[in-house]
């Protein structure tokens, strides 16, 4: 695959615009002097407008990237500590998505794709980032030295990308919805179609594999039946960690058998596009459920846990779900959310709508001398929304947690909107300047499933219910 550079031309007369451009920056100062450079290393011939400069920096971040996923291999062959070695094989993991995400943008930029949005832009540019700064942070010692500059770099191009869309095209709370007919989606293969394709009086379409608790099927769990899937079965096994665009789950349980003791034990995480989870039941205790990046929708789930159960950096919606905080253990506080929003040019955030936020019978018992919090804010820009749904008495009246003083108060967006139940007064909530009681409708909307996640463009080929609006 060939980037578009060559079309990447420059006139110095558009200097003036990039104080413009940059103050929508996370550092300004540093944003002028990037655009800069990339006006200086393409020359003072033709035209180098957002699209261009954009353009620009993602060819730039291509071979910024290759060179970490280089320097990673190198170093992971330098250590016999298993866990630097996991972090080190996970960033490179991180590594290879930001590519194919970066080449992928690029190709449709380029190509002036007219099925590509500033949406479709914005969500990959998100992603990006946090999969940058995911990698960063889990890094230590060796790898740490001979990583951090770079990955600094590929840090800064991805904020600045993401000013540089957000002067072209400022967010908005209108989504033009593509209608859509029922069908299958798009990207399912003909095999797959064939299989889910039923016709009446057809015969049910017969099941290689059935995983069921009751013993009905030839497996009780999903893990025992991958571990007894051929070798040369390559497609379609479920994991803990999804990454796969346009994924489905349903009618599942997914939990971590670990206990409150033992500390962070995800259960779940999803880093897929577009990714739908439906009817499933998540356990754990601490950071039970991952909402890692990009765009997720779960309908009628219950998720359970206790200290930052639901985390992540991804624009995710929860509809009629059962949130169920847990007793932890025993000094510790519930802390539902933990929401990792690091820029605010990011359309990342956490959507609750027709939910019930209610406390497990143990957690019930005491209550009165345990701590639960709607969320707390995990990085600078962190976004939470509740809204229409049931909050249980075992909420503080406060309602959120800091994180650490008084980090993230003014720049997190934390909003309640027309909740109800026995927890869902704000009389006595946090008076933090991020925080809001929302009760104009139209403060509600962009957290919606049709502008929050774009739902109403792919959610109803997948065959899941969805409400689009409030």
């Amino acid at each position: 695959m060939v980037c578009p550079s060559t079309a990447l031309t420059v006139n110095q007369s558009n200097a003036h615009s990039f104080p413009n451009i940059c103050s929508h920056s996370h550092n300004p100062e540093l944003c002028i002097t990037a655009l800069s450079q990339t006006m200086t290393d393409f020359g003072p011939v033709g035209q180098l407008d957002e699209d261009g400069l954009l353009l620009g920096f993602l060819n730039d971040s291509v071979s910024g990237i290759r060179e970490m996923i280089e320097i990673a291999n190198n170093v992971n062959g330098l250590t016999n500590d298993l866990k630097k070695k996991v972090a080190l094989a996970d960033c490179v993991g991180l590594m290879h998505l930001s590519l194919y995400r970066t080449m992928d943008t690029l190709m449709l930029l380029g190509n002036n794709s007219t099925t590509l949005s500033d949406h479709d832009v914005r969500t990959w540019l998100s992603a990006i980032l946090t999969n940058h700064i995911t990698c960063l942070d889990g890094l230590q010692g060796l790898a740490r030295d001979e990583m951090e500059l770079g990955l600094e770099d590929l840090i800064n191009g991805a904020r600045i990308s993401l000013a540089i869309l957000a002067s072209k095209s400022p967010p908005s709370n209108d989504v033009t919805i593509s209608p859509l007919y029922g069908k299958l989606p798009s990207w399912t293969t003909r095999r797959d179609r064939k299989l889910l394709h039923v016709l009446p009086n057809a015969a049910t379409p017969y099941a290689n594999v059935v995983v069921a608790k009751d013993g009905s099927g030839r497996y009780y769990t999903v893990k025992e039946a991958i571990a007894n899937a051929p070798d040369n079965s390559m497609t379609s096994l479920y994991n803990t960690a999804v990454v796969g665009d346009r994924f489905i789950a349903q009618d599942l349980w997914i939990r971590n058998t670990a206990g409150p003791s033992k500390g962070q034990a995800v259960a779940l995480r999803v880093g897929a596009d577009q990714s739908v989870i439906n009817r499933c039941r998540i356990d754990g205790y601490q950071d039970t459920l991952c909402t890692f990046n990009l765009r997720q929708f779960y309908r009628e789930c219950q998720i359970s846990g206790t200290v930052d159960f639901i985390f992540g950096d991804a624009s995710v919606v929860f509809q009629n779900c059962k949130i169920i905080a847990r007793k932890p253990l025993s000094g510790q506080g519930n802390m539902i959310t933990a929401q990792g929003r690091a820029d605010r040019n990011q359309n990342t955030g956490i959507s609750f709508q027709n939910c019930d936020i209610i406390a497990s019978s143990d957690l019930a018992l005491v209550k009165g001398y345990v701590k639960t919090y709607l969320g707390r804010p995990w990085r600078e820009y962190s976004r939470t929304v509740y809204m229409q749904s049931n909050i249980g008495d075992h909420i503080d009246p406060s309602g959120w947690s800091i994180w650490n003083g008084d980090y993230g108060l003014e720049t997190l967006y934390y909003g309640e909107y027309s909740n109800r139940g026995l927890g869902a007064g704000v009389r006595m909530r946090v008076k933090w300047p991020g925080y809001h009681v929302i009760t104009n409708p139209a403060d509600a909307k962009p957290f919606t499933v049709a502008n929050l996640i774009q739902g109403g463009t792919w959610l109803k080929s997948t065959g899941v219910p969805f409400d689009e609006g409030l």
